[in-house]
């Protein structure tokens, strides 16, 4: 109650001030004009701002979809270049241990490979990609021989 009377008594030394002097008037008008044009430009500076970056984040949204393909289809071809690159590996690993035997079972092949640091998985991938590019060549007895080997051909 108190700061309702308090209010009310200002409401009327407003008034007083305003019928005495048109200058008092002039200045309240101004201040709020002035308050008025600075929450107007607080606000347009605002829609602007989320404008700008809300056009940026849903551009880095499209373009993230669009880059997660194109993510996915690098590591795709890098996953295949690694496998690639593990199946020479294990092939020079094979090679000599080809020299002193024929015909290796496929259980052979993958615990030498395993022995020499690949996992089960990888060794097992190694085995297939060999296979496929003819380095290998599974018998069918199931044995794996070596396709190109010196001075033999079987």
């Amino acid at each position: 109650m108190k700061y309702l009377t308090q209010l009310r008594l200002w409401f009327v030394r407003l008034e007083r001030e305003i019928e005495e002097s048109p200058l008092g008037t002039i200045g309240l008008f101004l201040g709020f004009f002035g308050l008025f044009l600075a929450l107007l430009t607080s606000w347009s500076q605002l829609i602007l701002w989320v404008t700008k970056y809300g056009i940026h984040v849903i551009a880095s949204l499209l373009l993230g979809v669009g880059s997660l393909r194109l993510i996915k289809i690098i590591a795709r071809r890098s996953e295949k270049q690694s496998l690639s690159e593990q199946a020479e590996i294990a092939f020079s690993y094979l090679n000599p241990i080809f020299d002193s035997h024929d015909v290796m079972s496929i259980d052979e092949v993958l615990n030498i490979l395993i022995e020499r640091g690949l996992t089960r998985e990888s060794s097992t991938n190694a085995v297939e990609i060999l296979l496929e590019s003819n380095k290998l060549k599974r018998r069918a007895d199931g044995g794996i021989i070596l396709t190109n080997r010196r001075g033999m051909n079987k």
